[in-house]
């Protein structure tokens, strides 16, 4: 069965104090369209009714609902929601008896941020999955001159800069693409660990095991010499400078927070340098067109109360959602 009259009770309470002169009288000097002016505060806003509407979602949708409303001579409102900071301007009117207040509005909310290319494709989403340890302090290297992350290749040889160890120069024997003199290190120690678990050497630290080894099963000649440390750490200002001299690679060394927001400028060309999607900032703006109609049970010097309803059929009939009381604060 429709729902009709809500909470009857309450409406009756209500009639039962208060009386609504709808088109003025010698009581009140001054009709509806008139005593509507001023700014009001809400004091109560009760929900009556359980089924959802736009209204309610937009407007009244709230944990802190707090209203304000300013009702302007030449037939303008603002009605704001302070607790969300929502903002609605449109204008108002009373129906023919003045016994309906429609209030037709609209809120402008600006979206976002959000990261589209140039054929507005939204990657929001791929790149807060991607560029997620940005927004942690680490350790980061970039290719010279760009954003290029190559942290993975770079931090191995930046480790070795950093720590005491063993190094192998090639001086015999034919290996891939290396010439007697190049320094073989990484090479060799990829043998290490299988020449430890088949029995080959006693441990990692039998250098001439080792260089036996390379010899008799690959015939690879390789000689080693312990080489210290070059780096004191990653606070080394001599780091980038060693990693171009000893491994010819130009590196930049980033520590820290790289960005504290999707919408950094640093994000941006992260995303251009290493996946080559040419972003843009966008904050577009969603308009909401509101069509709010109270009933008016009370409307009084600084007393105002009415009904929201969310269906009207005639004067007759309504579908309350909210019971509504304001104080005026400023004529």
């Amino acid at each position: 069965m429709r729902k009709t009259f809500l909470l009857l009770g309450a409406a009756a309470a209500f009639a039962s104090c208060t009386k609504y002169e709808q088109n003025g009288s010698l009581f009140h000097l001054r009709s509806p369209e008139k005593r509507i002016l001023g700014t009001w505060t809400s004091v109560r806003v009760q929900e009556v009714g359980s089924d959802t509407n736009e209204n309610v979602t937009e407007l009244m949708g709230s944990n802190n609902l707090r209203l304000e409303l300013e009702f302007r001579d030449d037939a303008t409102v603002t009605v704001t929601n302070i607790g969300e900071a929502l903002v609605y301007e449109g204008d108002y009117l009373f129906n023919d008896d003045n016994s309906v207040l429609q209030l037709n509005v609209v809120s402008n909310t600006t979206l976002g941020p959000f990261l589209w290319d140039a054929d507005s494709v939204d990657y929001t989403a791929e790149v807060e999955a991607l560029a997620a340890p940005l927004f942690e302090a680490d350790t980061f290297f970039f290719a010279s001159g760009s954003f290029e992350d190559i942290t993975a290749a770079v931090y191995p040889y930046a480790v070795q800069l950093m720590s005491a160890y063993t190094q192998w120069t090639l001086t015999g024997g034919t290996w891939g693409g290396y010439e007697v003199g190049d320094d073989v290190t990484l090479n060799v120690e990829n043998f290490v660990e299988d020449f430890v678990n088949d029995g080959i050497v006693a441990s990692a630290d039998d250098t001439d095991g080792i260089a036996e080894a390379m010899f008799n099963i690959y015939g690879i000649e390789v000689e080693f010499q312990q080489v210290e440390a070059l780096a004191t750490g990653w606070n080394d200002p001599n780091l980038e400078a060693l990693l171009l001299s000893e491994f010819d690679i130009a590196a930049e060394l980033f520590m820290g927070v790289f960005a504290n927001s999707l919408n950094d400028a640093n994000v941006l060309a992260w995303v251009r340098d290493n996946h080559d999607w040419d972003l843009s900032v966008v904050t577009p703006e969603e308009t909401k067109l509101l069509n709010i109609y109270w009933k008016v049970l009370e409307l009084e010097l600084d007393d105002f109360q009415a009904y929201q309803f969310r269906e009207y059929t005639g004067e007759d009939l309504y579908d309350y959602s909210y019971l509504l009381r304001f104080e005026q604060t400023s004529n």
